[in-house]
């Protein structure tokens, strides 16, 4: 996606209270838009994951 819909769908999630994530959308070597690896998911979105999934399975 354009860095443009990066952002807008970044602060729709923020507005509405959900973590976002993201990556590269990997279809094939084939494909040149998006290689493997290409786009980077900040540390911080891995730490929310964590803390939701720690808060989800805490008995």
């Amino acid at each position: 996606h354009p860095p443009e819909a990066c952002r807008y769908y970044k602060d729709l999630a923020k507005k509405y209270g959900l973590i976002y994530t993201g990556g590269s959308d990997f279809h094939g070597s084939d494909r040149r838009m998006a290689p493997l690896g290409s786009q980077r998911v900040p540390y911080r979105v891995f730490q929310s994951l964590r803390k939701v999934h720690e808060d989800l399975t805490q008995t």
